[in-house]
């Protein structure tokens, strides 16, 4: 099975939101994944991000927006890893990460 590609964006406000897409197309869109536990994140499918109430009604259009600037994100997570170095707080929280 082929894995679903992602993107956990953390900006520079402490909000955080998670993009699924097919090719380069945003399908989903997520907001307010600050507020969820630690844990919540491990291995969550399309699927399964359906099920939650924080979808975005224009997720491209929105992605768009928020990665437009240069500077203000980052890409916290992805398909292929976690990363700490990237994280500001609210990130480190929900992936358990430990502040240095």
């Amino acid at each position: 099975m082929k894995k679903q590609n992602y993107q956990v964006i953390e900006d520079n406000a402490g909000g955080m939101y998670l993009f699924f897409f097919k090719g380069d197309k945003v399908v989903l869109g997520l907001e307010n994944i600050e507020f969820a536990q630690p844990g919540d994140l491990d291995n969550i499918t399309l699927k399964e991000a359906k099920t939650w109430e924080s979808r975005l009604d224009d997720p491209q259009a929105h992605y768009d927006d928020l990665t437009s600037h240069e500077f203000g994100w980052q890409v916290v997570a992805d398909q292929d890893g976690v990363y700490p170095d990237r994280m500001g707080r609210a990130a480190e929280i929900v992936f358990s990460v430990e502040s240095e």
